[in-house]
C-alpha cells in the first residue's frame, strides 16, 4: 500500500470498523423497528439516554434511523477515500 497523503492501513482499519458499527446499527434499528411495529416499548435506563423514554416509539425508529444513516454516509466516505489511495500506486 501507498502512503502519500494519507496512512492507507488506518483509514483501511477506520473503514472496517466504521461498517462493523453499521452492522450493529442495522441490528439496532431492526429491534427498535420491530418493537414498535408489535407495540412492544423499549426503554432506556441510563440518565442521558432516559429523555428518550418520553417520546414515542417511531421517534425513537426515527432517531436511530438517522444516526444509521450518517454512519452508513462516514463509512461509505472513508471506503472511497480508503480506494482512492490504495489506487494510487
Amino acid at each position: 500500500m501507498v502512503k502519500e497523503d494519507a496512512d492507507t492501513e488506518i483509514t483501511f482499519l477506520l473503514s472496517v470498523v466504521l461498517w462493523l458499527f453499521v452492522g450493529l446499527g442495522c441490528w439496532m434499528f431492526f429491534s427498535f423497528y420491530s418493537a414498535w411495529q408489535t407495540g412492544n416499548v423499549i426503554e432506556f435506563t441510563t440518565r442521558k439516554t432516559g429523555l428518550l423514554n418520553l417520546f414515542p416509539m417511531g421517534f425513537k425508529v426515527l432517531v436511530i434511523g438517522l444516526a444509521l444513516a450518517f454512519l452508513i454516509y462516514l463509512a461509505l466516505a472513508k471506503t472511497i477515500r480508503f480506494i482512492k489511495l490504495a489506487s494510487r500506486t
